[in-house]
């Protein structure tokens, strides 16, 4: 069973991530992304404390686009290089013990969505002009950071 002592070191270790974070979420807003983007989504990904977001845009109809506003394929530039990752974990013992590494890992997820929220927010998410979604790998809702509310991945009216 997830303790106190376990939540507050995962929040401990992810708050360790801070400025990093707040610099990798301003060199996105500065991104210069393809004038067809409708949506920006980062994927998340990872399991066992090891997690991370991965970056991806759209245009209107769902299709990933591959370029940026100059022409330049997306993973040929530093678009490729933004790093979101995060070791959960860190300190923590769970000798194999399968049930405590769900609740560890869900956990995490939680905290991580709420917190990158919180940074996104207050370094210019609400005015960043792409909407921004969080979505976890081969899940069918998304964490739709402008609005703070989970939707559909697919739903159009919200993105």
């Amino acid at each position: 069973m997830i303790t106190e002592c376990h939540k507050r070191s995962i929040r401990n270790n992810i708050d360790a991530e801070m400025k990093s974070t707040v610099n990798e979420i301003k060199r996105m807003f500065q991104y210069p992304f393809h004038p067809e983007t409708k949506y920006l989504k980062l994927e998340f990904e990872g399991h066992s404390g090891t997690f991370g977001f991965y970056p991806k845009i759209y245009n209107d109809n769902g299709e990933e686009l591959e370029e940026n506003a100059h022409g330049e394929l997306l993973e040929s530039t530093e678009f490729s290089d933004l790093d979101f990752g995060y070791l959960t974990f860190n300190s923590l013992k769970y000798e194999n013990d399968f049930d405590l590494i769900f609740e560890l890992d869900q956990y995490s997820k939680e905290y991580l969505f709420e917190w990158f929220r919180a940074l996104f927010m207050e370094h210019g998410g609400a005015n960043f002009p792409i909407t921004t979604i969080l979505h976890e790998h081969d899940a069918l809702k998304a964490y739709h950071l402008q609005k703070g509310i989970w939707i559909d991945q697919y739903d159009k009216d919200f993105i």
